[in-house]
């Protein structure tokens, strides 16, 4: 009950900070889900059999098996385990992570083209964040957002 209470009183919050909207086409969603359904079905997951060592799907082999790419190579990790594809929605999604933050400070600078070579390099924002403010304005919401329900509700506070 008490644990309950505290998740409603925390909802608004969280929602505040990780809208429940669909990653890739930010359709709106229900709470707790990552993708709606159309992306979802155009994400490919990752089954055996796969190379033991990249992740690497292959349809025709049987068992564990390490793939020709991988074959004689000497890396540094014992595996690595990709659960999905990097194919349309997940490779947009890792682009948009990659590159968004240097397309936007070119487009800034007026330095954005479309010859423009992309690094997916950017200096780190080093600034002190006012945690403060951030706060602040969290509470604010909270409060405009327990004003408009109860006005919802017909109990106007004021």
């Amino acid at each position: 009950m008490l644990k309950k209470k505290i998740t409603e009183a925390f909802e608004p919050l969280a929602t505040l900070f990780f809208p429940p909207h669909c990653a890739y086409c930010k359709t709106r969603l229900e709470a707790g889900m990552d993708f709606c359904t159309d992306c979802e079905a155009l994400i490919e997951r990752i089954k055996a059999p796969r190379c033991e060592s990249c992740s690497q799907p292959y349809d025709c082999a049987t068992g564990e098996f390490t793939c020709p790419n991988c074959r004689g190579e000497a890396f540094y990790f014992e595996c690595a385990v990709a659960v999905v594809r990097s194919r349309s929605v997940i490779r947009d999604l890792i682009h948009r992570i990659k590159y968004g933050k240097e397309i936007w400070r070119l487009y800034e600078a007026g330095k954005l083209k479309p010859d423009t070579e992309l690094t997916g390099k950017i200096a780190l924002d080093t600034r002190v964040a006012d945690v403060a403010a951030v706060l602040e304005e969290v509470n604010l919401a909270l409060k405009a957002e327990a004003a408009r329900q109860l006005f919802l509700a017909g109990e106007a506070p004021y």
